[in-house]
């Protein structure tokens, strides 16, 4: 448990694949939802202020974070190529809470919404990979 009572801590580590070094990127606050393929940066989402969770990009190198999204976020999905991720939400607009949202967000700077995503009963992760990759 995280000091502020709320969030998660994650030990967060990667490979290279090429060389098979384990890089060791310390304690994090939040989920972990991606690492860059160069092994710079990661993704986390977690409870931020006001109730809200957050989407935040942090580098590795400096521990500078910077929050991409926030709301009723609940998973993320880097998109090949590391300039997008994937986001499911809830759909503000569903008063039953039972239908979600998908949105394309840029990684390199907050609120860059690129894309939304038409939703269904039995929509995968792999389906909106495929679609939002073409």
């Amino acid at each position: 448990m995280a000091p502020d009572g709320v969030n998660t801590l994650s030990r967060l580590l990667s490979t290279d694949l090429t060389t098979g070094q384990i890089v060791d990127h310390g304690t994090l606050v939040g989920e972990p939802q991606g690492v860059a393929r160069d092994g710079s940066w990661g993704l986390l989402i977690r409870w931020g202020a006001e109730h809200l969770r957050e989407l935040v990009r942090v580098s590795f190198g400096d521990s500078r974070e910077t929050v991409l999204a926030n709301g009723d976020l609940w998973n993320a999905v880097l998109l090949e190529g590391d300039r997008d991720a994937i986001v499911v939400a809830a759909n503000p607009d569903d008063r039953v809470d039972s239908a979600r949202t998908f949105r394309i967000y840029g990684v390199d700077a907050p609120n860059d919404v690129r894309a939304t995503l038409p939703t269904a009963g039995n929509v995968n992760w792999a389906t909106l990979v495929r679609r939002a990759s073409r």
